[in-house]
């Protein structure tokens, strides 16, 4: 895994893609967000 090259957020095919920092560093995991519920997270 180079990290110089991991982006936390991402956009592919009109997608957004934000990393799953909980898999790192074993696996560089991607959650795709589909709705507005799925970005904003209510703690």
């Amino acid at each position: 895994m180079d990290v110089l090259n991991i982006a936390p957020v991402k956009f592919e095919e009109d997608k957004m893609l934000i990393l799953d920092q909980t898999q790192l560093p074993c696996d560089m995991v991607y959650m795709e967000m589909q709705t507005k519920e799925d970005v904003w997270c209510d703690l």
